[in-house]
């Protein structure tokens, strides 16, 4: 039965590449073959840096920018397990005690159905069969970092939107690998970073998929 529902569904409604909607695959060859990857880590600006590092997979190029798009307000949540595929096999991963990732506010989950930093997260877990913890949560319904022209706007309008929403003996001593799906100021990994570290974490590194401005 599963299969035929998996038949009739890959009909109805087929794989389409995220960036030129070629229908096969979620991340077709030619797109994949445009992809910018990163071998060290992103490099971020700040006055007071919570993480230990940042990684991403690759630059944010026109076509990631448009499956990330695709992922985020198209509401294809399988790109994010593809994207987390991309990441794992293509990206050197730091072993950590856990995995957690970017909270969404609760009234942005209930508009998109999803927060794709989690399924990008919770996949990247399985892979790397690291335990996924969620952690956070984002309390100030905020404007998209996106809108916001300057980038000293976009460093400063995050602070203290998070808090812990676990117990602090959860993370405690631990190291944590903290996943979103992009980083260009790295304002909102960074912010996240403290709210771990100020609980007791021993480490943050911030993970994503894509780093650009």
């Amino acid at each position: 039965m599963s299969f035929l529902l998996s038949l009739i569904k890959e009909i109805l409604f087929p794989k389409r590449c995220g960036s030129c909607g070629k229908i096969g695959s979620f991340l077709c060859a030619e797109c994949y073959n445009q992809l910018v990857f990163l071998s060290e880590p992103v490099y971020i600006s700040l006055k007071k840096n919570h993480l230990s590092q940042v990684i991403a997979a690759a630059e944010l190029t026109t076509e990631m920018r448009s499956i990330i798009h695709t992922l985020k307000y198209q509401s294809v949540k399988e790109i994010g397990i593809t994207l987390a595929h991309l990441l794992y096999f293509t990206t050197n991963i730091p072993k950590t005690d856990l995995i957690t990732c970017v909270p969404l506010h609760p009234i942005r989950l209930q508009e998109r159905g999803f927060n794709q930093a989690a399924v990008i997260a919770q996949e990247l877990a399985r892979l790397t069969q690291v335990r996924f913890v969620d952690t956070l949560q984002r309390v100030v319904n905020s404007t998209h970092q996106a809108s916001l022209g300057s980038k000293s706007a976009r460093l400063h309008h995050l602070d203290n939107h998070f808090r812990l929403s676990i117990e602090p003996n959860q993370i405690a001593n631990r190291s944590i690998l903290l996943v979103d799906d992009v980083c260009t100021t790295g304002s909102t990994l960074n912010e996240c970073a403290k709210v771990l570290k100020t609980n007791g974490a021993a480490s943050v590194i911030g993970c994503t998929i894509a780093h650009g401005v």
